[in-house]
C-alpha cells in the first residue's frame, strides 16, 4: 500500500466522519422542526410543497421553522461535485464544479442509484442551486454571514 493512497483513505475517512456527524445534527433539527409543526397542529410539512401548484402560505409558516434545508442542499451538490472530481478520467481540473457534478450523477445513473437527469436538469442543479444558492447564502467579498458566537455583533 503505497504512501499516497493512505493519505487520501485517512483523508476521505476524515471527511466521512464530519459528513455523518453533521448528518445527525441536520436530522435532529428536522426532527426538532417536525415536533414544532405538530404543536403548531400543521396538516402537512413545512418543507414539502403538497401538489405541483400548492399556494406557499400553505407551507411557508410563520414565524419560519428552520431546517437548515439550504445548508443541507450545498453540502450534497458539494458532496457530487468532489466525488465526480476523484472519478473522472479526464480534466483534473477541480473547479470545473459543472464536469464533475454531470461525472457524478451519470456514474450514479450507470450504477442505477438515480433516475436518469437531463443536461438541463444538470445545468440547473449547478448554476442555480449550487452556484446561485451558495452566493447569495455565503457571498464574496468579505460580505460572508458569520455564525461563531465570538464574532462581536455589529450594531449600527
Amino acid at each position: 500500500m503505497s504512501n499516497t493512497f493512505t493519505k487520501v483513505y485517512r483523508h476521505l475517512s476524515e471527511l466521512k466522519q464530519y459528513f455523518d456527524e453533521d448528518i445527525k445534527q441536520l436530522h435532529n433539527l428536522s426532527v426538532e422542526a417536525e415536533i414544532e409543526e405538530q404543536k403548531r397542529t400543521y396538516p402537512i410539512s413545512t418543507t414539502v410543497k403538497e401538489g405541483l401548484n400548492a399556494p406557499y402560505y400553505l407551507v411557508i409558516p410563520w414565524p419560519p421553522i428552520p431546517r437548515c434545508t439550504i445548508p443541507q442542499s450545498l453540502t450534497l451538490l458539494a458532496v457530487a461535485d468532489y466525488l465526480g472530481f476523484l472519478i473522472k478520467t479526464s480534466n483534473n481540473d477541480y473547479r470545473a464544479t459543472e464536469e464533475n457534478i454531470i461525472t457524478f450523477f451519470r456514474k450514479a445513473e450507470s450504477y442505477g442509484i438515480c433516475n436518469s437527469i437531463s443536461q438541463d436538469q444538470l445545468l440547473l442543479l449547478n448554476r442555480c442551486a449550487r452556484q446561485g444558492m451558495v452566493h447569495n447564502y455565503l457571498p464574496k467579498l468579505d460580505l460572508e454571514v458569520s455564525y461563531h458566537v465570538r464574532v462581536p455583533i455589529i450594531r449600527q
